[in-house]
């Protein structure tokens, strides 16, 4: 009962420890089922690590930014935002859009209304909401980024339109309707500009091999990164504030939401009920004092077993022949048991033992423990005199 005890726990305990890890590397305040992250440290379908992985083959200088842009300045070439978990505030906006102006390179794609999105005079709209109907293949437009691209545009579920108040020189490199919705366009901003995509899951690890906008935007980085600066991935807008390790990171990420910490503790509590189970409290209780008894005791217990049953003299005739075998002798089978010990008799250094052996066998009632002891005498006597 105990070692089925034991078994649940450790059944509960493995269950609850599977289910913390998967908690732990689930991100905060979100579910599995229902994440989706294009970050490039995740290579699950949804996220961007191919497309990180293939620039940095292309000699693409690439690194990851795990810091707000308030914290730390927007810095590099180009810098990588796409569909942001966490939305870059106000502060930031403003020193993004300083950036930009000074000759860098925003590779961005809203996750619906934003601050960014109005400030930069972007909107995104649903295919299926716009009229007159988009064209279903679309089309690639001429630029230095796009020659040699062949075949239409991507469909795509969104498109970005441009406020002609705000986005000034707006350059569509591919449309779901001429002059129109674009799928992919450059908004050029002081020296630098914001390459903006309607989706990216043009660049997802899902998508990227078959995708001709993901070509595009991959070459736009290649011609900015010609001089050998740094490509940023902005990860702290990806819900990642920093790379602590993967304890630390799963173990902020589990504590910050409620299933995670139920979870940690069911896990805590049945391991200490492991423990308790598996181990006695206290020093183990002493051997009881006091003399231990003869093993003697024993086979008188059995003699009077026998007595009593009637079968005393089937053991004994056992023990002789017994006796008999241990001595490498084999005895005559017209021979009774009598007789085999008065044989023993006629050999003088058996002769005492034998005599004790024939009255044990002649008592009435039989004496199996004397006979036993004088039998052993006669073995013992037999084995001294041949050594």
């Amino acid at each position: 009962m105990n070692r089925h005890r034991r078994y649940l726990i450790g059944l509960g305990v493995a269950i609850a420890a599977t289910a913390a890890v998967v908690l732990l590397l689930t991100p905060r305040g979100t579910w599995v089922a229902l994440d989706q992250r294009r970050s490039s440290l995740r290579t699950t379908r949804d996220g961007v690590a191919a497309w990180y992985r293939s620039l940095d083959r292309l000699d693409v200088p690439v690194a990851q930014r795990f810091t707000s842009f308030t914290e730390e300045e927007p810095r590099g070439t180009a810098i990588v935002l796409l569909e942001p978990v966490v939305s870059p505030t106000a502060a930031e906006i403003g020193s993004v859009l300083r950036w930009i102006r000074e000759g860098g390179m925003l590779v961005y794609s809203p996750s619906f209304e934003s601050i960014l999105s109005d400030s930069l005079g972007l909107r995104a709209s649903l295919v299926d909401d716009l009229e007159p109907t988009i064209e279903s293949d679309g089309r690639v437009l001429p630029h230095r980024w796009t020659t040699g691209v062949e075949g239409g545009a991507d469909v795509s579920t969104w498109v970005l339109e441009a406020d002609s108040l705000r986005t000034v020189g707006w350059v569509p490199l591919a449309v779901a309707e001429a002059g129109s919705a674009a799928t992919l366009a450059w908004i050029p901003i002081g020296a630098g500009g914001v390459l903006a995509l309607a989706e990216a899951e043009v660049v997802s690890n899902r998508s990227l091999d078959s995708t001709n906008l993901s070509v595009i935007v991959t070459r736009a980085l290649a011609d900015v990164a010609a001089e050998g600066d740094t490509v940023f991935f902005a990860e702290y807008h990806q819900g990642l504030d920093g790379r602590r390790g993967l304890v630390g990171e799963s173990f902020a990420m589990a504590s910050g939401s409620p299933v995670g910490r139920a979870a940690m503790s069911l896990a805590l509590v049945g391991f200490l009920l492991l423990l308790a189970t598996g181990r006695s409290f206290g020093a183990p209780a002493a051997l009881p004092e006091g003399k231990r008894r003869s093993p003697l005791e024993h086979v008188e217990a059995l003699g009077r077993i026998y007595e009593i049953s009637g079968a005393e003299r089937s053991v004994a005739r056992r023990l002789v022949h017994g006796a008999a075998r241990r001595m490498g002798m084999r005895a005559r089978t017209d021979l009774d048991e009598e007789q085999i010990i008065g044989i023993w008799r006629a050999h003088s250094h058996l002769s005492d033992p034998s005599h004790l052996a024939l009255a044990a066998w002649r008592r009435d009632p039989l004496d199996l423990s004397a006979l036993a002891t004088a039998l052993d005498g006669v073995v013992e006597a037999h084995a001294a005199r041949n050594r």
